[in-house]
């Protein structure tokens, strides 16, 4: 666990770095990809994107977390307060969500087409959310329950996060960056083949159906629930919903059409 790379003259957390990567990866992959749309427009959109996942998964994090900040700013001035605050997490579903208004926006500011413009980003977000969760196991959160198998992680007893020490626990943010390898792999292997046509709903669909599953080894104490399930399960859940209700959807305005 090392959740800083430097400290002095200025203060690098491990997570950011990790954040930085992912989006110097995500344009690289569109650098040697070949687009409908100029390089510096894809581009320009995973920065603009990157911006409004950041204020997406802050504000997420802060609507989730709200008693307790609430408390913060009860308890403690209010530049500490406004400093535990953002120092906090991030929600990765409000991320993504925020993403997509961002895109949108660079779709009309530099006269491209929206959907195209989103499906060609689409490997480009699942590098750059593989990149982002070595992040959360170098910063020591997003961290697993315990588990006592192949590949277990047990962290130090100075880990200065709240992850458990001394016992092991289930690699979460390595079997999820994982994952979004995988899923960056099968999007760049359908482009070359199929095109890009359809790839952002694709990402969706595997990335929220692989989560769900993946929240039932997760051990953070800081997520919260909805009825049964965490609130990352329900969203997952909302995804896969809207994703059929498309499908169908669609389906019916083609048959309707063929008549």
């Amino acid at each position: 666990m090392h959740p800083y790379i430097i400290t002095e003259p200025v203060v690098i957390s491990s997570y950011s770095l990790l954040i930085f990567i992912g989006i110097l990866l995500a344009i690289i992959i569109l650098k040697r990809k070949t687009n409908e749309i100029p390089f510096y427009d894809s581009s320009y959109a995973v920065i603009i994107a990157s911006v409004g996942a950041a204020l997406g998964g802050k504000l997420f994090y802060i609507l989730q977390n709200a008693g307790t900040i609430i408390s913060f700013f009860k308890d403690y001035p209010l530049k500490t307060a406004l400093e535990m605050t953002l120092s906090g997490g991030f929600v990765l579903y409000g991320g993504i969500l925020f993403s997509i208004p961002s895109i949108y926006f660079v779709s009309k500011t530099n006269k491209v087409d929206f959907h195209l413009l989103l499906n060609t980003l689409a490997p480009s977000l699942s590098l750059a959310i593989a990149s982002g969760r070595i992040g959360c196991l170098l910063a020591g959160c997003c961290y697993g329950r315990a588990y006592d198998g192949p590949f277990s992680i047990i962290y130090p007893e100075d880990a200065i996060s709240s992850v458990p020490r001394g016992i092991p626990l289930f690699p979460s943010p390595v079997a999820e960056s994982l994952i979004c390898l995988l899923i960056t792999a099968i999007l760049l292997l359908r482009e070359k083949k199929k095109g890009s046509d359809g790839a952002f709903s694709l990402f969706l669909l595997l990335y929220a159906a692989s989560r769900f599953f993946l929240e039932f080894m997760r051990g953070d104490e800081e997520r919260k629930s909805l009825l049964f399930f965490s609130t990352s399960q329900a969203a997952s859940i909302a995804v896969l919903f809207f994703l059929l209700f498309v499908f169908i959807k669609k389906k019916l305005a083609k048959k309707q059409k063929n008549k």
